[in-house]
């Protein structure tokens, strides 16, 4: 009878797992499944590592309790070269089908415990996806898994998808399970998706004991770490970025914590849309020693109708010292806050900050504080203060407006010591380490000693901000190139002018100075006075004669005191001057090697700089064009218009293309006609005031496919007051 027999296939071992062994082409094991097959059957007797051999790996393995594996029994997964760039571990379905969040990686430990990653790539990305991504992570940690350790590993989701990625469905790090704890992700390169590291527990059991130091975060959308309900959480010296390109990006919250106890210390955010800098809600535990956010560096822009650099929420307890927030709000934000608390709090110190705004908004505040009864639980001192709006300033709000800094500190009785000041930066589109720190001193707070670059700070007195300033004896530091500016004739001689700064200890009798027009040098030449610490001085250098349109104008420094200067990457400053024969009248042709003028921006810029002596028409011949920008464009009036046309008079004949192939602000005068402006996102962007614009015989297209409100035809935003 068929039922008579049974039979069963067994696996003998000889001895329980322990030493190093290959995996793939050539090694012992094909694949790590293989290999890991066989060590949950026999179990571990002492520490094993899975030595990798270079290669594809295209392998979806669910990792769960091993047998023999302890705080000495630890399994190591690593690249046989010590190199990450050798070992591709990718996952193996089909991405599209896989609908589990906590599946959809590479590698999902599952309960497994003492585990060591490192010197390897975990990919979220699959090889043969047919529709998409619902879910990926390079790294799953889920169930009750404890003691893993993540260093030295390239973990990426997909980077380059169509439309910004928000929410925690696509991130590299997915540590997801109240039972997870005692976790160390670090000296990674993290990259895309929405968020880099995505850490979730529940309220009955909180994610415990997660250390995320020292990584490279990059490509992401919405959050550097998004942190639920977690317990003793360090996040520290990370550097962040969001994704750029050919899209909308989501309004970021970049770091993200709710109902979660950390330290954030000694990290650098750079993120261009920005909703929340950070959102705290619940945050904080003095009694474990997790409420610390401390010289961390947030750079970007502010974007929506109200959006936050920092946002202390319900209940949150928080030691917030010696960080840099530098946030512009563009005219689309019509609140924007530094520091914002306006909720019941448990304790929040703000000192050694500095919250730097720029913004057209009229309501943007470095420092918003809304009630006096949130003041008891607040120490507040030693801050820099500055927004940078020209016509309505705002020290901060505290139960109302303060327009003044005596207004303010009357205010809030503890801030006795702070500052309103711009700061003074390096290069801030880079980061915001300071020029100099001039006002900026303050006491140093026991126990913060490292700056944000992990750089000693004096322990009696530093500076604000995440960055700690040190002057050097000998530094010379050029601030502007204050002549020439923007343009000039082309038949005149232009003092080349130069404001510097002594940012070094010792007086600077003597300097050398010398430029550089297209590439070309000029003569150098040698200042001599006496020049203090931090004392400035307005130096000629010698005279220049402009080609027509664009100019390479560079200046620079050396040899103070006859010495080398200890900080030369402060000795240089470049910009472009655009020459002009005179102002413009009359028909101008554009777009081809023979015409007038080759590219349109140029032609364009020709007009704003140098200005109109009459009625001005710029003729485009047929083609494709990248996106243009008119930017305060005042040269005209009634009766000198500037008109952009197509030379064949045919609207599909001249295609302007972009994201936004027209961005129209602070302008007035101006005819468009028979142009395509074909926007992948807004055809025609308009911003602030605008006088006597007019669009003609165009096409303006958004993209037609996305139902999404970001995508218009035309976008003119907060269109009160304008002209017609």
């Amino acid at each position: 009878n068929d039922d008579d027999t049974i039979s069963v296939s067994t696996y003998t071992c000889a001895q329980r797992f322990a030493g190093t062994y290959n995996v793939g082409k050539g090694g012992i094991y094909n694949s790590v499944g293989e290999f890991l097959d066989r060590l949950m059957l026999c179990g571990m007797s002492g520490p094993v590592t899975v030595n990798m051999l270079p290669g594809t790996y295209r392998e979806n393995v669910i990792l769960t309790a091993i047998p023999g594996s302890s705080k000495t029994n630890i399994l190591t997964f690593t690249s046989s070269t010590g190199d990450s760039s050798d070992v591709e571990w990718e996952r193996e379905d089909d991405a599209y089908a896989t609908q589990t969040s906590t599946l959809a990686a590479p590698l999902v430990l599952d309960g497994a415990s003492h585990i060591v990653i490192k010197n390897i790539t975990l990919s979220g990305m699959a090889p043969n996806t047919t529709g998409g991504y619902y879910y990926s992570h390079g790294i799953s940690i889920t169930g009750s898994s404890q003691d893993i350790e993540v260093h030295n590993c390239h973990l990426y989701v997909p980077k380059s998808f169509t439309n910004a990625v928000s929410g925690t469905s696509h991130c590299a790090v997915s540590i997801y399970q109240g039972a997870v704890r005692d976790v160390r992700i670090h000296h990674n390169l993290i990259e895309g998706g929405g968020t880099g590291c995505y850490v979730y527990g529940t309220s009955a059991s909180r994610v415990s004991n997660v250390t995320i130091e020292h990584n490279e975060i990059g490509y992401v959308d919405y959050s550097a770490i998004y942190a639920y309900y977690t317990d003793s959480v360090t996040f520290s010296y990370n550097r962040a970025k969001q994704r750029v390109g050919n899209f909308t990006p989501v309004n970021a919250y970049v770091t993200y914590l709710y109902y979660t106890n950390a330290n954030m210390l000694n990290n650098t955010f750079d993120f261009h849309a920005i909703y929340y800098g950070m959102y705290s809600y619940y945050f904080g535990d003095t009694t474990k020693g997790y409420y610390k956010v401390a010289n961390n560096a947030w750079n970007g822009t502010l974007t929506g109708s109200s959006s936050y650099g920092i946002y202390v929420g319900y209940y949150t307890q928080m030691d917030f010292y010696n960080n840099s927030l530098l946030f512009d709000a563009g005219g689309s934000c019509s609140n924007s806050y530094g520091l914002y608390c306006s909720t019941t709090i448990s304790r929040c110190n703000v000192k050694n900050n500095i919250f730097h705004m720029t913004s057209t908004g009229v309501n943007s505040y470095p420092i918003y504080i809304g009630s006096s009864s949130y003041l008891s639980f607040m120490d507040i001192d030693y801050n820099c203060y500055y927004n940078e709006y020209p016509t309505a300033p705002r020290v901060g709000y505290m139960g109302g407006i303060k327009t003044t800094l005596a207004a303010w500190k009357s205010s809030v009785a503890t801030d006795k010591n702070s500052v309103w000041l711009k700061p003074s930066y390096v290069n801030s589109s880079e980061s915001l380490e300071l020029l100099d720190s001039a006002y900026l001193t303050c006491p140093t707070i026991a126990g913060y000693y490292d700056d944000v670059l992990g750089r000693k700070r004096d322990q009696k007195v530093t500076n604000m901000g995440a960055y700690n300033f040190t002057p050097g004896k000998l530094d010379i530091s050029l601030l502007e190139i204050a002549s020439p500016m923007h343009s000039g004739l082309t038949s005149a001689k232009l003092p080349v002018t130069v404001l510097l700064k002594n940012t070094g200890t010792t007086t600077v009798t003597t300097l050398d100075l010398g430029y550089m027009l297209n590439g070309v040098a000029g003569a150098s030449y040698q200042w001599k006075g006496s020049l203090a610490y931090l004392d400035t001085a307005t130096v000629t250098i010698g005279t220049v004669k402009l080609d027509a349109n664009s100019n390479d104008l560079t200046v620079f420094s050396y040899n103070p005191n006859g010495s080398k200067d200890e900080r030369p990457f402060t000795d240089t400053l470049s910009t472009v001057v655009f020459g002009c024969d005179s102002a413009m009248n009359g028909t101008y042709s554009v777009g081809t090697a023979k015409s007038d003028f080759q590219h349109l921006q140029d032609a364009l810029d020709a007009v704003s700089y140098c200005g109109m002596g009459g009625p001005v028409v710029l003729e485009i011949a047929t083609g494709e064009y990248n996106e243009i920008a008119l930017e305060n464009f005042q040269a005209g009036s009634d009766t000198n218009i500037l008109t952009i046309r197509s030379a064949a008079r045919n609207r599909d004949s001249v295609v302007i293309s972009g994201m936004y192939p027209i961005k129209i602000t602070e302008s007035s005068h101006l005819r468009i006609e028979d142009i395509t402006f074909d926007g992948s996102v807004v055809g025609v962007e308009l911003g602030g005031m605008l006088e006597d614009v007019e669009f003609r015989h165009c096409n303006i297209y958004s993209d037609f496919n996305v139902s999404h409100t970001s995508y218009r035809a035309v976008n003119y935003p907060n269109t009160s007051g304008s002209g017609k």
